[in-house]
């Protein structure tokens, strides 16, 4: 999600929109995002 937001900040929309449909597909097909649960025990 950093690397979108650094995109977007840049004014780089093409590939803030190609990280974004990255990330959905890659949430999709995984299940998983990846960040941490233990954000949840704090």
């Amino acid at each position: 999600m950093a690397c979108c937001l650094t995109a977007k900040a840049f004014g780089d929309e093409e590939l803030f929109v190609s990280l974004r449909k990255f990330e959905a597909e890659f949430l999709r097909e995984t299940g998983s995002d990846y960040q941490s649960n233990e954000w949840l025990q704090i």
